[in-house]
């Protein structure tokens, strides 16, 4: 399997993840369930541990796009450009979750600041992830003509 094929394989995991994550946590908090938000945590942790599979397979299937040319070349550029931001919002909300995850797992509560970031973090993730897919998509639209 190429590069191209695990990254079309992969691609979802971001936004479903930066979507179900936020709302086990939210559910977490409101009814005081510590296993409710060890479970957003851990599913924004493993989000941004398959980001990385999915950035990195990405890469590795833009190999090449530069002897491309036209309307594919501009689709690729733009998937490209947005990918970066996407990315490293995701990163940065699995890092919070991690400290987050750590604190729970040291019998201490989630400070409020601390879910207040994750959950503003996880709102810019949906927003830029469904940017980038919906960019990606293009590409497979001009290609698939």
């Amino acid at each position: 399997m190429d590069a191209t094929k695990l990254h079309l394989l992969f691609n979802y995991f971001p936004f479903a993840g930066t979507v179900i994550g936020p709302i086990a946590l939210i559910y977490g908090t409101r009814r005081r369930s510590e296993k409710a938000q060890k479970m957003g945590l851990g599913i924004l942790i493993l989000t941004a541990i398959l980001t990385l599979a999915v950035f990195g397979t990405g890469e590795a299937a833009g190999k090449g796009s530069e002897l491309l040319i036209g309307q594919v070349w501009t689709n690729i550029q733009g998937h490209r450009a947005s990918a970066l931001p996407a990315f490293a919002v995701i990163e940065a909300n699995g890092i919070f979750a991690f400290f987050g995850f750590i604190n729970l797992m040291r019998k201490k509560a989630l400070t409020q600041w601390l879910i207040i970031i994750v959950l503003l973090l996880s709102v810019a993730s949906v927003g830029l992830t469904a940017r980038t897919a919906n960019l990606g998509r293009s590409i497979h639209s001009v290609n698939a003509q």
